[in-house]
């Protein structure tokens, strides 16, 4: 799980907004960087 920031933060602004994430994943023993955006509304999230 990545966190996006604060919800106060996310909600000011127009939409759609793209917000990008960076997170560790631990995979078996493996632990991986990973980054990516996540396109958000006011109704629904999608991930990319």
């Amino acid at each position: 799980m990545a966190s996006l920031g604060p919800i106060s933060e996310l909600e000011m602004g127009e939409f759609p907004k793209k917000v990008p994430y960076k997170t560790k994943v631990l995979y078996a023993w493996v632990e991986q960087e990973m980054e990516g955006l996540v396109y958000i509304n006011e109704t629904k999230m999608m991930i990319l």
